[in-house]
């Protein structure tokens, strides 16, 4: 998300929420999974 705000380069507050969502459509949930697995977090299952 960092290098996508950076790369649009918003300097206004509606440029950077429209950044912030073009930003957010990059997030999948493969990424978010290798991020936790990253952090040593792990999933917490309720059967």
């Amino acid at each position: 998300m960092k290098g996508v705000l950076r790369k649009l380069k918003a300097r206004t507050e509606e440029a950077l929420l429209d950044a912030a969502v073009q930003a957010l459509d990059c997030v999948t949930p493969e990424l978010i999974a290798g991020w936790f697995k990253h952090c040593n977090y792990r999933p917490h299952i309720v059967n």
